[in-house]
């Protein structure tokens, strides 16, 4: 399933669904073209074609477990995806952190549109951090988040709570 729709499935369980209402802000609208052209001059590459629709769909979105950045003028609560990359470049060439979570991780998609797992809380050891979650950010939303392998994404009672808001089977 593409991340747009499982995004919008995740939305329409609110209020009573596994997010905090609180935690969520989807922004009033999604990134212009100008807006993403100007903002790939600050990357070390091109967005990939699913990392830009997801951005012309909402121009970054919090999800309270996971938070996608945006580009340009966004809402107040949406980091910039600019000024979100970590200084890991020379470790991972090609690499784009487009999301975070609470728990100290964030989540770049490399040149392929592999999305791997980094933990900010290793930095001594910047390959040891890292790790592959996905085969790309469809993926990601689909399986790793909110689906079948969300308890590798967060311990606890979030794949339960996926599972009774009937988020995936």
């Amino acid at each position: 399933m593409a991340a747009i729709e499982v995004i919008e499935k995740v939305l329409g369980t609110l209020p009573a669904g596994p997010l905090m209402s609180s935690m969520v802000d989807v922004p009033a609208r999604g990134a212009r073209h100008e807006e993403l052209a100007a903002e790939e001059k600050l990357l070390p590459r091109r967005l990939s074609g699913r990392h830009r629709d997801l951005l012309q769909r909402w121009n970054g979105i919090n999800l309270d477990m996971i938070r996608v950045y945006g580009v340009g003028q966004t809402d107040p609560a949406i980091m910039r995806l600019s000024r979100s990359q970590l200084d890991i470049s020379q470790d991972f060439p090609g690499w784009i952190v487009f999301a975070s979570s609470p728990a100290g991780f964030v989540y770049a998609e490399d040149s392929d549109g592999v999305i791997h797992s980094y933990d900010t809380q290793a930095m001594a050891s910047p390959a040891g951090a890292a790790k592959v979650v996905a085969s790309d950010i469809d993926d990601f939303f689909s399986r790793f988040v909110f689906g079948s392998d969300s308890d590798k994404f967060c311990e606890g009672d979030w794949k339960p709570l996926l599972l009774k808001a009937g988020v995936f089977p």
